[in-house]
């Protein structure tokens, strides 16, 4: 299978930007939520102050993790890579029931699934355990990738 690369990054920064925007506005929400929620000065029992700057607090935290995505997106470099590194787009198949998967490989924004076509591509970074399995292996190479207690084997069918 041949991956348009510069078509997946564009329509992985559309799909950041997206959710980027909708973040924002849910930050903003809960930050003012949090100023405006009477203290505990105000009311003895009242931890809506409290529950809401934690929630505002993550939610600017992912909204900076999408903001470096997209930043990283900005330069990512088009030409295909050798061996499985940030930047890749990886196809592996499961030696066992012969199911393929895609996945493109980012510094941040894990968990986004994009629909190309007919093709799934799930973003991955390098704290999944996926990627810690196959960080520099080429087409051909055999992947034996272990977690919580089963192991799989790939093969590692595609990388660009």
């Amino acid at each position: 299978m041949e991956i348009d690369k510069p078509a997946l990054i564009g329509s992985l920064i559309v799909c950041l930007e997206g959710k980027l925007e909708s973040l924002t506005r849910a930050y903003e929400s809960a930050h003012k939520g949090s100023i405006e929620a009477p203290g505990r000065n105000q009311s003895r029992y009242d931890s809506s102050k409290e529950e809401l700057g934690v929630i505002a607090d993550g939610l600017n935290k992912k909204k900076f993790e999408l903001e470096v995505a997209l930043k990283s997106l900005a330069v990512q470099k088009l030409e295909a890579n050798s061996s499985v590194q940030i930047g890749s787009f990886v196809e592996l198949r499961d030696e066992e029931t012969g199911n393929k998967g895609s996945y493109f490989v980012m510094p941040s924004g894990g968990g986004v699934i994009l629909q190309m076509g007919n093709l799934e591509v799930t973003v991955i970074t390098p704290v999944a355990p996926l990627f810690k399995s196959i960080v520099t292996r080429r087409e051909d190479d055999l992947v034996y990738f272990k977690f919580n207690g089963f192991e799989k084997v790939y093969k590692v069918m595609v990388v660009r």
